[in-house]
């Protein structure tokens, strides 16, 4: 089993922060293609 390295707290915040922007640029979504950022959202090394 594997587990966040941060607080659920905080990608919950970054996910709510991506979603904002997201929407203020009226975009239709987000494709996370590099694996830092894959990491930053999600705690996950691919």
């Amino acid at each position: 089993m594997r587990y966040l390295e941060f607080p659920v707290e905080e990608m919950k915040q970054k996910i709510n922060n991506a979603r904002k922007l997201i929407l203020e640029q009226g975009l239709a979504g987000l494709m996370i293609t590099a694996e830092a950022n894959y990491y930053y959202f999600t705690g996950y090394r691919p």
